[in-house]
């Protein structure tokens, strides 16, 4: 009967019990939900690791590509600017009025 008494007017001991319960409880819970969610997620993860390899290697090809466009563009445009030069330096010597 004392000992009773005693456990209850022990409210320091009663807290530091009711705290290791809680943190029991959550580190369980949080144990569930870690299971549940890499069962639920770990096909999905798989997948993006599948698409991240495919985009990498399409990323490393189009560099080739788009090196080999940008080339062809530049000599595109540089052959218009140096026609337009051209042109301009041979019709600039004539009248307006003579074109």
């Amino acid at each position: 009967m004392v000992d009773a008494l005693a456990a209850k007017v022990d409210v320091r001991g009663r807290a530091q019990a009711h705290v290791a319960d809680t943190r029991t409880w959550a580190r369980q819970a949080a144990a569930r939900a870690n299971v549940s969610v890499r069962a639920k997620t770990g096909p999905a993860v798989e997948r993006a690791r599948g698409y991240a390899v495919s985009a990498k290697k399409t990323a490393s090809d189009s560099n080739r590509r788009t090196r080999a466009l940008f080339g062809a563009g530049a000599a595109a445009v540089l052959l218009l600017v140096v026609v337009g030069v051209r042109r301009r330096r041979r019709t600039a010597h004539t009248r307006w009025y003579r074109r």
